[in-house]
This record gives C-alpha cells, structure tokens and sequence, in this order.
C-alpha cells in the first residue's frame, strides 16, 4: 500500500478506471494480456516500455517488461549479441603441436592462405591455397599433419570449413579435439598471424610473386626471439635454422679461424718451428 500511498496525488479516477497520470493502472488479473499486447510486435525491450509508459502502469513494470522480453523465443533469437564476457584463455601448452590454432588469411592481392600456428612454440605454417573449400582444407591439413603428425587439439574459430561435417568427422578420425571459437579474437594465436601477415605482403607489392615474400617473413618470424628467450624454431625443432642471418656468425667464426691459422704460422716461423713426420720403427726419443 506504500506504493500507492506515496503516488496518491497523482491518482485519478475516470469512468471507473484508477489513472496514474494518463496512464491506466492495470489491475493484476489482466497484466499477463496487457504483456502479451505489448510484446505483439516484438519491439524489443526498450521500445516495449517506452510503449508502455505512454499507455499503461503498474508497480514494478520495467522488471515485469524485462522477464517478459527475456522469456519470449523470438526475442530472444533475433535480439543483438550480447556485450562480451571477460577474457578466458586457453592453458598455456608444455610440448610442441599439441595445439594448433588455424585461420584462412585473404584473400590477399587476390591469393588465400591457411595459417596453421603452434600453440606452445608460435611456429607457423602457411598454406598457399587455390581454394578455401572444405575438401581443399582437409587436403592441406592432412598434409601438413603428415609432415609433423596429429594435433590433439584444433582451435578455429566459426568459418564454413571449420563447423562442416566433413570436418568434424575428420577431428574424429583423428582423435582430435575441435575447440570453436564465436569470434575471431577468440582464436588469437592464429588471428595475430594472419594480421602480421596480410601487412607483411601488402608492405611487399612491389615484388612480382608473393610466395618470396611469405618465405621472407617466415624466416624473420621463426628467427624472432619470444617471451621465453628462445625462438620459434629452437621450441618446435631443438635448434636454429641456417638462413642468411646465421652467414653472419659463420663468416665471424671463418675470421677467427683465419685469424688463427695466420697466429700460429708466425709463431712457428718465429722459434724456427716445423712440421715433422715419422715412420714405422723409428726411434723417439722423449725428454723427462
């Protein structure tokens, strides 16, 4: 009754209906037809009660509104996606190509590519793909598996290829777990890639085949030192890849040795040093 108590002076009564304002207070017994009137059109939540305040009131009727929009199917199913919930990561993985995160870049300069990257080491691989259907994917995949063996776990996120039946039937032949993510950002590994890559090649349109610039990307990527102090090659193959950029410890180390060999040679030529050979039988003497 403190309700109404408190909204006494704005009470009204016209041919035996009790206003507020001008507004009709709806009685208890019809408030379900009333709801059922107002969500006809299925408006949504917020112009439902604006439609409401200009017609119709009761006492609680933005909750009433609100557990009435929430409870209709139709609403719910063409309502605008919800505000993203916070960040869960995946753990963290121990041991090189037991998760993979893959993602189809392009098309880029008109060309596709899968990318396919290592969960623990941030090893990448990309495909050059003539087409991204389904059976092109699983055709690479296979491939690409053959060469390093099965996955236990894939992560992508919601494209055709990926939620196809073909594709999860493969997973399952597999043994591989098919995680999906809704949005792209919730596959980051494969997402942070694919953003490196599409700016590495649209930087590189001077050259005439894209293929060389992938290959230059790749080797800088692979060689780049991560949070754990070593390389992407070092985590996934236990060493480092030769590439132009090894040359140059090579030619330092070819130096030293030069440098060396000329060492030893004035050395020897300075205490009037040679090389002496020896044969079967022949007597050495050895000083004490």
């Amino acid at each position: 009754m403190h309700n109404w108590n408190a909204l006494r002076h704005t009470l009204s009564m016209q041919d035996g209906c009790l206003y507020y304002g001008h507004r009709i207070v709806v009685p208890k017994s019809l408030l379900g037809a009333v709801l059922k009137q107002l969500r006809d059109g299925h408006l949504g939540m917020t112009r439902m009660k604006m439609l409401a305040r200009g017609y119709v009131y009761w006492t609680n009727i933005d909750r009433d509104i609100e557990e009435n929009v929430q409870k209709c199917r139709h609403c719910q199913e063409t309502a605008k996606m919800p505000r993203k919930t916070i960040l869960s990561s995946l753990s963290d993985e121990t041991k090189p190509w037991n998760r993979v995160h893959i993602d189809f870049a392009g098309p880029i300069n008109g060309k596709m590519y899968l990318v396919v990257v290592d969960s623990y080491s941030k090893w990448p691989e990309v495909l050059d793909m003539s087409s991204s259907t389904v059976k092109a994917t699983l055709r690479e995949l296979k491939k690409l598996f053959a060469r390093f063996e099965n996955p236990r776990v894939i992560v992508s996120y919601n494209g055709t290829q990926f939620t196809s039946k073909e594709f999860q039937e493969f997973c399952e032949k597999q043994g591989i777990e098919h995680i999906r993510s809704f949005h792209p950002q919730s596959n980051g590994q494969a997402e942070r890639f694919v953003d490196t890559l599409k700016r590495t090649l649209l930087k590189r349109r001077e050259e005439r085949s894209q293929n060389p610039r992938v290959f230059k990307m790749l080797s800088k990527e692979l060689c780049t030192i991560n949070s754990e102090r070593l390389s992407s090659e070092e985590l996934f193959l236990g060493r480092q890849l030769r590439t132009t950029l090894t040359l140059l410890k090579e030619e330092i180390r070819n130096e030293k040795g030069s440098r060396k060999t000329r060492m030893e040679r004035q050395c020897n030529l300075h205490h009037g040093a040679r090389e002496r050979s020896y044969q079967i039988e022949d007597p050495i003497y050895i000083r004490n």
